[in-house]
């Protein structure tokens, strides 16, 4: 799966359980959609690829299928919508 969306939607797919290619915008003023590229796949949950090697990319991304992680990770606690966490980080709380 190749997406090109913001960071909610790139945790949206994780939960798809199939493996993930994300080619962030590294044109953005503070580059949030790097840090989180460059940390999930760091922890090895996507594939952080970039437009001139988007080959390389799908080549790694089966190799990460054999290895797939599940998300959220089982120690995260229960499991809670994105849209219960979009709600904590905007402040809004029932």
């Amino acid at each position: 799966m190749t997406l090109h969306k913001g960071s909610g939607t790139i945790l949206d797919a994780l939960r798809t359980g199939v493996p993930i290619i994300v080619v962030p915008n590294e044109t953005l003023l503070d580059n949030h959609q790097v840090e989180l590229a460059e940390e999930l796949a760091s922890q090895e949950y996507v594939i952080y690829g970039r437009l001139p090697n988007l080959a390389q990319a799908l080549q790694d991304a089966e190799v990460l299928r054999a290895k797939q992680k599940s998300w959220p990770p089982i120690n995260s606690g229960p499991a809670v919508s994105l849209k219960a966490i979009l709600d904590e980080e905007m402040g809004f709380f029932d």
